[in-house]
């Protein structure tokens, strides 16, 4: 084949396309992503029509009059004039698109990116969330987010300081807020190493709802969201959510911040929700996909107003539960707070989130884990105890109605008969709900943990344990929701 004709093809243009774009363009075959470098973080964009792309391929074909005027053969260069007039055609752009995407140079898996949990990216470069350090955005660090304002440390944010210390003033000692503000950096991470989840526990307007709005707000929505339904943590016949579970996806900060009374929360989600690994979610019209848990969750409920019926330790270690409160009183209620800070303080909003993020690491830097009984502020190991009592049916159980004795069987359907009789509110079916086998096993670990390891079923019996015949509580009520 003639120079000329090697050179007036789609696939000489898709080659065109590869040399002159490589360090701004990237292509997935796998899901037909076109990922463009704008010079702060990496676009996805459709690999069928969408028009950033075209606008490079026309960039392209304009490159093409260039190597008509370098051309000395004036055959070549008669082929090129008329191959570049054709090349600006609709029908030859796309075909020059198409070939681009068999150029190997320019492959890429979506998997690549959003890979480094540590880095945040801002409008005036990356912020490394263990040191504050901000640096020039790279392309080689493959990040397609982007927070909607400059990192810019010297910022303060007062009001938004305010309310956060006002949503946990129970706390006299003020270690809590800090401790709020640590727990949000935390969740810029993009990754939940230490698998927990924030509950923030309350009376009505506290400003619990303000402070997780206000923060995703800031960190912007491909970083954020504060819209998550209280679907996906709830009890449901059918199984988990999984479309509502989908706005999770590639998400760092993630909130529930309107969870309604009466929430049965299913402890499969919670350990889902807050794996190390990957959770099954779809789109509305779309199959169900594994996506790498990046998110950490907070959600903010009324005092009271929610159920935990499978309560263990699995479920214990990872809610961090946040007490928030008092009330504010409607006089000191400021209409539009949280858009105030957002349009007066947004930059010293990020400044201290990141420089919680940094207070984060440097506790991590002496400690394997933060976010446990020992190392958390003395309001919050309260909060997470009392929830433990408040939450733990069968322990409560045990305490009050069982009594110990190595030589006592007592049968199984007796106990599984009086523990669902206190519990009468609680869900009967659908995943999550306590079976008696879990019921029966939950008891042996109780018993276990009390002194008593002897107590285990044999058959239709529970050996080493009767039940009293009243609790030996005056006021015991297991009954939720009374």
């Amino acid at each position: 084949m003639s120079e000329s004709k090697l050179r007036t093809t789609d696939i000489a243009n898709g080659i065109r396309f590869r040399e002159l774009m490589r360090d701004r363009v990237l292509y997935d075959p796998d899901t037909d992503i076109w990922f463009l470098w704008d010079t702060r973080r990496w676009m996805r964009v459709s690999g069928r029509s969408d028009a950033r792309v075209r606008e490079l391929a026309k960039e392209v074909v304009f490159t093409i009059d260039d190597e008509v005027a370098r051309e000395q053969n004036e055959s070549i260069r008669d082929s090129l004039r008329d191959w570049a007039k054709q090349s600006q055609s609709s029908a030859r752009i796309s075909a020059m698109l198409s070939a681009a995407k068999a150029e190997r140079e320019l492959w890429v898996s979506a998997s690549e990116f959003d890979t480094i949990p540590y880095l945040l990216n801002a409008t005036n470069g990356t912020v490394d969330l263990r040191t504050s350090t901000l640096s020039p955005a790279d392309p080689k660090q493959k990040i397609t987010r982007l927070v909607p304002y400059p990192y810019e440390p010297q910022e303060k944010a007062p009001r938004f300081e305010a309310l956060l210390n006002r949503m946990v003033a129970c706390d006299a000692t003020g270690r809590t807020g800090a401790f709020m503000r640590k727990a949000i950096g935390y969740s810029m991470l993009g990754r939940n190493p230490e698998q927990v989840a924030f509950l923030i526990e309350g009376e009505t307007n506290t400003g619990k709802s303000q402070v997780l709005e206000t923060v995703a707000a800031v960190l912007g929505s491909e970083y954020a969201t504060s819209t998550i339904k209280p679907e996906v943590i709830a009890k449901s016949q059918y199984g988990p959510h999984t479309t509502a579970l989908d706005k999770l996806a590639g998400k760092h900060f993630t909130a529930i911040t309107e969870a309604a009374q009466g929430l049965d929360v299913d402890e499969y989600a919670i350990k889902s929700l807050t794996g190390s690994g990957s959770a099954s979610m779809r789109a509305l019209w779309s199959n169900e996909r594994d996506v790498p848990v990046t998110w950490t969750l907070f959600v903010a409920v009324n005092e009271d107003s929610v159920n935990i019926e499978r309560w263990e330790p699995a479920i214990a270690r990872r809610l961090i539960v946040i007490k928030s409160g008092p009330t504010v009183p409607v006089e000191e209620r400021i209409l539009g707070l949280k858009e105030h800070i957002v349009e007066n303080e947004a930059r010293g909003v990020l400044a201290v989130l990141i420089r919680g993020a940094r207070e984060y690491h440097q506790d991590l830097a002496a400690m394997s884990k933060v976010f446990t009984l020992e190392h958390v502020p003395a309001a919050v190991r309260n909060a997470m105890l009392e929830a433990e009592r408040r939450y733990d049916h069968v322990a409560a159980f045990v305490r009050d109605w069982c009594e110990f004795d190595e030589n006592a069987y007592t049968p199984t359907s007796d106990v599984s008969a009086k523990y669902h009789s206190l519990r009468p509110n609680a869900p009967k079916k659908g995943p999550g709900t306590l079976s008696s086998q879990a019921l029966f096993r939950r008891i042996e670990s109780v018993a276990k943990g009390m002194g008593h390891g002897n107590v285990r079923r044999d058959g239709r019996y529970l050996v080493g344990l009767r039940l009293r015949e009243s609790s030996l509580s005056d006021h015991f009520n297991l009954a939720y929701g009374v």
